[in-house]
């Protein structure tokens, strides 16, 4: 096993992803001397790269391992076709995985992994940032450009906690195993089960035992939204370090009274049926309510304050390419990223109730996959269809003229590419700019 207080330079190969970028902050601020490659594109996580001084390599050439790194990191991206996974292999470099790396680290510090197929990035981020506030200095690693409230994606803190975003996808082109199986959890938040990432679960079944293994591996608490009949299936026989949350009674923890107000989502808390408080968060949606109880029963369990835990969900800003709003010539657009049917229903569900506008228009924008969307099984995996529609608005008599919402969605069904938008300015409508890896087909 690798020893990473041995380490001191380091090689990242694919570090512009979400997880890589944030796993190379990591370890630049754990001492190491930190190089990484990529493809020539824009990602988003390039402005963090950048402010944390960390070399970027745009594009991929044996010579780049001339330094002889301690270790090389590879991305989930890329194979032993990538010719310095190549040349690393035969110089004797040790190689491992993204993964694994976050094994490692989970090693070391009090970990907390946030799962689910739905939410989960939001939910590590809040989490963070509620940490952060009351002053617990946790380390953390979200799957994301950059979370405003905590100024990174990623951070290795001197606090006990490590907190990080749970990827139940393949750990490698060659190896099927989950990469949250690598994590060592203390506690493990699942927000959602359905049958996700068509390519290595065969069926739901599939992707339930897997969520399985991650109770088993847990060692001291669940916390899991029991909403979801595969969530009730994985806890089953594990209820002794479980508990589930929810908006229905059956479950030990519930959001009720949710009312969703023109910049933010009020709901209470119960638990065993007793009235705990009110609480309210900027992020929309009644999903979200369901992420911040997860984060409000986490943070209990930490022995943070409930006036801490409610001032850090007032001033939670979310995260990048999550419900991002930006307005244009009286159009607003909201950037929003997802890659399931469900996570579309909700982000459209959260716009009708919010806003104002007499018309709605949902444009899809695929990006690049590993398989062709004609492969996918239609019932679950269908992408969305472009529609436009005019609805009554609640506050259309405050509204001295129409408001046109265009929602724009970037769908990778394997999370395997990066879909930014760049701002909106008067003269022009965002810029899809896409990043696609190009081991997809």
């Amino acid at each position: 096993m690798v020893n990473l207080k041995t380490v001191k330079t380091i090689h990242f190969i694919g570090i512009k992803g979400v997880a890589m970028a944030g796993l190379s902050v990591i370890c630049k601020q754990r001492g190491m001397a930190v190089s990484g490659s990529d493809v020539a594109l824009k990602f988003i996580t390039d402005d963090t790269l950048h402010r944390e001084g960390i070399t970027v390599l745009e594009s991929f050439d044996p010579a780049h391992l001339d330094g002889q790194p301690d270790l090389v990191v590879v991305g989930t991206s890329w194979g032993t076709d990538n010719v310095e996974v190549a040349e690393a292999k035969r110089r004797g470099i040790p190689i491992i995985s993204d993964a694994e790396l976050r094994g490692l680290l989970s090693r070391e510090k009090k970990t907390i992994a946030v799962t689910g197929v739905h939410g989960n990035t939001t939910a590590t981020a809040l989490l963070a940032h509620l940490f952060t506030r009351a002053g617990l200095q946790p380390s953390f690693l979200v799957g994301t450009g950059t979370v405003p409230n905590l100024g990174s994606n990623a951070r290795w803190a001197a606090g006990d906690y490590f907190i990080v975003e749970g990827d139940e996808y393949s750990r490698s082109h060659d190896d099927p195993t989950p990469k949250f199986l690598d994590l060592q959890p203390a506690i493990s938040i699942i927000t959602s089960i359905e049958w996700e990432h068509v390519d290595i679960f065969p069926d739901t079944q599939a992707i339930e035992a897997a969520f399985k293994k991650l109770v088993g591996v847990t060692s001291d608490l669940v916390v899991a939204c029991g909403d979801w009949p595969s969530v009730r299936k994985v806890i089953s026989g594990q209820e002794q370090k479980v508990a589930t949350y929810g908006l229905t009674e059956r479950n030990l923890w519930q959001a009720h009274d949710i009312r969703q107000e023109p910049d933010r989502m009020v709901f209470r808390v119960k638990r065993e049926g007793i009235d705990i408080d009110e609480f309210s968060t900027n992020i929309l949606g009644r999903h979200n309510v369901l992420n911040a109880l997860a984060c409000i029963i986490v943070s209990l369990k930490a022995g943070i304050e409930l006036e801490t835990i409610r001032d850090g969900l007032q001033t939670f800003s979310g995260t990048q390419r999550r419900f991002e709003v930006t307005e244009s010539k009286g159009i607003t657009f909201v950037d929003d990223y997802g890659h399931h049917p469900s996570e579309i229903k909700a982000t459209l569900e959260t716009v009708r109730s919010w806003t104002s506008a007499t018309r709605l228009a949902s444009t899809p924008l695929t990006s690049p996959q590993r398989i062709s969307p004609m492969q996918l099984d239609k019932r679950t995996q269908t992408p969305p269809t472009a529609a436009a529609w005019s609805r009554p608005s609640p506050r259309s008599a405050a509204s001295s003229s129409p408001t046109t919402w265009l929602l724009r969605w970037a769908r990778a069904m394997c999370i395997r590419s990066e879909i930014s938008l760049s701002r909106i300015t008067n003269d022009q409508i965002p810029i899809i700019k896409q990043s696609p890896s190009p081991n997809f087909q």
